[in-house]
């Protein structure tokens, strides 16, 4: 069955969802991009999002992923989702969209994520409060990932899963922001901004 669903679904996403979720999610990004000279963009994907990103912020920015696209619009090195090929401090922001609730230890992700930024970590995510909208983010992610040969293994957050996480590691949360891609957006969507508590 998937073998005849997967093309129909990459069509569809091709054509509907990523032109309307790409510009939405640059947009909601873009205020907390400003003033950044290099990221690393954590989980790039095809790298569209974050190329446009840098490109308006006039900022370096270098990809990493655990499963590489077949094209990618800025340069990307495969990682082994554990940890991050890259030096201490080395970028001064790290992005994070959309790929925290694909794995299953996501803490140890933003650990790494934090080691080698020198400034903030920009993580978009979503979050769940009831069952309608846990089954909602299912199957949308599904929809979006599972026919690029991507995990989908549905680790979303509760709020009070989020607060732990950051508490744990010690970060002061600069924005924890509830919103919507778009008006019609079926999805529980969040904006949270994190740095290290020595760099509050």
């Amino acid at each position: 069955m998937n073998l005849l669903l997967f093309p129909l679904l990459r069509l569809f996403n091709a054509w509907f969802v990523f032109p309307s979720r790409n510009p939405a999610l640059i947009r909601c990004l873009r205020p907390f991009i400003v003033g950044s000279k290099s990221i690393l963009d954590v989980g790039c994907s095809d790298g569209i999002v974050g190329h446009e990103l840098a490109k308006e912020a006039g900022a370096t920015i270098q990809g990493c992923d655990v499963v590489l696209q077949p094209r990618c619009a800025i340069p990307v090195v495969r990682y082994d989702g554990r940890h991050l090929p890259f030096a201490d401090n080395q970028f001064d922001t790290v992005m994070i969209a959309d790929v925290l609730h694909h794995d299953l230890e996501p803490i140890r992700v933003i650990a790494e994520a934090l080691r080698v930024s020198s400034g903030r970590v920009i993580i978009k995510d979503h979050y769940w409060e009831n069952w309608r909208q846990k089954y909602t983010l299912h199957f949308f992610d599904w929809i979006s990932n599972a026919p690029y040969g991507i995990s989908v293994p549905y680790n979303f957050q509760q709020p009070r899963q989020w607060d732990e996480m950051f508490r744990a590691l010690e970060v002061t949360v600069e924005v924890n922001q509830r919103f919507k891609l778009f008006f019609h957006d079926p999805c529980t969507q969040v904006i949270f901004v994190i740095s290290k508590a020595n760099h509050a």
